[in-house]
């Protein structure tokens, strides 16, 4: 059975348990035997839909139910965040709005029907009326969390990323730390705007922003070696693709093409010079080979004699590639530069076709890297896929082809 409907079903469960109770206590103090009845008749034909696995009939059941005993606001709070989940927002919005228009409701049970009419306003779109609600709802002692968490998805949403900042350090005070670092993807996201605006200026004053205090990020070291190379200073770059490495290793896929385009228009030997900082890297951190040979081939890197040795390791630590590509290449050694650009070039049509990110979080994986993920919102939850089973889908006609 599919989640969704498992979790229709679920829920529904919990409805005909709140049904339930409120058809008990509506029979002990309603004088109608006729209302009653129907309760009674509605209860069972309820439950009986949902041992049969026909969740929408039971819904309409409990549906009237709730218009017998207008007393049950558990059970109508149910229904409007069901209907929410369904898609049918309608519903679930003139549900909550007639909630919150009794004047018998107690302080948490107004403040759970707001948040519920909030969310629906979200679902809907509606975000001005739902921003409007959060707002009533942030200093509230029940729901201040929950609609916090609201309004900053809703300024993500609508990119008002100083809103957003504002209200993501009032929900951190209600908060322990979790070690994220959300803010500071703010200001990297304000940063960009202006960089595509061509205010440096602008941009490097956000980005030092995203460096203070508790929260840092490499996506910030990595934003303002891109600023200092657009400039051309990259000396100054290549020190802070190096700080980005340093914060964050599994970076490597991104910073390798950035440095070496730091070399690309050079009058010196450029090869040669890049070819020193990779060994550089190596030499501090000697197991980073696997990942630089990944990363080369995602990025199509090849020719650099430091980057192709790595390369050839990593296909000879493999038994498939090693014996597929000795096979291929049967007229010329493995070892030899024109075998190593075929083996990289084929290797490098592979990847480009491969999922290259993966999010930490829901699993979502795609071709680019993305800061706060499309699928579950999360920020700085995709990583790179440092490592890539080629000889899985890897044939002698990709080698040749």
């Amino acid at each position: 059975m599919p989640a969704e409907s498992t979790l229709l079903l679920a829920t529904l469960f919990v409805i005909a348990a709140a049904a339930g109770w409120a058809f008990a206590r509506y029979s002990d103090n309603k004088q109608s035997q006729a209302d009653t009845a129907q309760l009674s008749a509605d209860y069972y034909r309820g439950l009986n839909y949902l041992l049969n696995q026909k969740p929408d009939e039971a819904l309409e059941v409990f549906m009237r139910m709730t218009e017998l005993d207008d007393e049950a606001i558990e059970t109508h709070l149910l229904l409007g965040s069901l209907f929410r989940r369904r898609g049918e927002v309608d519903r679930a919005i003139r549900i909550h709005q007639g909630l919150i228009a009794r004047p018998d409701l107690t302080g948490l049970q107004r403040d759970q029907a707001l948040y519920a009419l909030g969310e629906d306003y979200l679902k809907a779109g509606l975000f001005d009326r739902a921003e409007e609600l959060y707002e009533q709802l942030a200093e509230s002692e029940t729901h201040s969390v929950e609609a916090l968490e609201g309004l900053v998805n809703i300024y993500e949403q609508e990119r008002e990323w100083m809103r957003a900042i504002e209200a993501r350090q009032r929900l951190e005070k209600l908060l322990t730390p979790d070690g994220r670092n959300v803010i500071p993807h703010y200001y990297c996201e304000l940063a960009l705007e202006a960089l595509k605006r061509k205010e440096f200026t602008e941009a490097r004053q956000y980005l030092k922003k995203a460096r203070t205090g508790r929260h840092r990020t490499a996506r910030g070291a990595m934003m303002r070696g891109d600023i200092a190379r657009e400039l051309g200073d990259c000396e100054l770059a290549l020190k802070l693709y190096e700080r980005t490495l340093q914060q964050d290793p599994e970076l490597l896929s991104e910073i390798l093409p950035r440095a070496h385009g730091c070399f690309t228009n050079s009058e010196e030997d450029s090869t040669g010079r890049f070819s020193k900082l990779v060994t550089a890297w190596i030499a501090r951190n000697g197991a980073i080979r696997d990942e630089l040979a990944y990363a080369s081939i995602v990025n199509g890197l090849a020719g650099v004699p430091i980057i192709d040795e790595a390369v050839l390791e990593y296909v000879r630590d493999s038994e498939a590639l090693a014996a597929l590509f000795s096979a291929v290449v049967a007229d010329e050694k493995i070892e030899d530069a024109g075998a190593i650009q075929r083996i990289h070039k084929a290797l490098h049509r592979i990847a480009k076709r491969s999922s290259r990110y993966r999010c930490r979080d829901c699993g979502f994986s795609g071709a680019k890297l993305y800061w706060q993920c499309p699928s579950c919102k999360s920020w700085d939850t995709i990583r790179p896929i440092g490592h890539f089973r080629f000889e899985s889908l890897l044939h002698p006609g990709v080698v040749t082809g």
